[in-house]
């Protein structure tokens, strides 16, 4: 998928490659920032309209609520990025900010450090482990090493994650949890590391 920079909607940021479970290839997907606007409002209104989410974890639907309030109020300080199939079929979202309002982590983190909190985090119900006839694996991953890579990028000087999946964050050796594991923080040392750790399991 070639985004037009001039096109309404969201920002290509960068290409990666997942496995297609049904021909046993890799493809190609594209990890892409929404835009505040109507058009990827709708887009990501109807995607979570379509899927069949957990009704305990209804995270498509919080990172949703976020960006309606976001969109409305004028208030763009969260950002919402995506891995999306050739066919611009959104395959996960997840929800990030830099204001840390969530939590205090100053005995971890000064103050004076950049932040890039990970507050929801979600893909396809279609593609989880276990889903029938699910055609990606490792959506999840995919998604979380872009997501590092676009830290990295940001200069954040760590992640703190918030809401986690216990059964998809349980497999991730790379973020050191805090206060009773209800907070997983990766410092800016380890971005490469665990990223290109990810990049293996794909």
């Amino acid at each position: 998928m070639n985004i037009n920079p001039l096109s309404f909607g969201q920002n290509h940021i960068k290409s990666a490659y997942i496995k297609n479970n049904q021909t046993g290839k890799k493809e190609k997907v594209n990890f892409v920032q929404y835009e505040y606007g109507f058009y990827d409002m709708v887009r990501i209104h109807n995607t979570i309209q379509n899927w069949r989410e957990d009704p305990k974890n209804r995270y498509g639907e919080r990172i949703y609520k976020d960006y309606m309030q976001g969109y409305m109020k004028g208030d763009y300080n969260k950002s919402f990025y995506g891995l999306e199939d050739e066919n611009e079929n959104i395959l996960g979202l997840i929800e990030t900010n830099s204001e840390m309002e969530n939590i205090n982590l100053e005995d971890e983190m000064p103050q004076s450090y950049k932040p890039f909190e990970l507050t929801y985090f979600c893909t396809n119900p279609d593609t989880v482990y276990g889903a029938d006839k699910r055609k990606y694996s490792k959506v999840g991953t995919v998604m979380l090493s872009e997501t590092i890579k676009e830290a990295k990028r940001q200069n954040a000087d760590y992640i703190a994650l918030f809401n986690a999946d216990r059964k998809f964050w349980d497999t991730i050796p790379c973020f050191r949890s805090y206060m009773s594991d209800c907070v997983k923080i990766l410092e800016a040392d380890k971005f490469d590391t665990c990223a290109r750790e990810l990049d293996k399991r794909v």
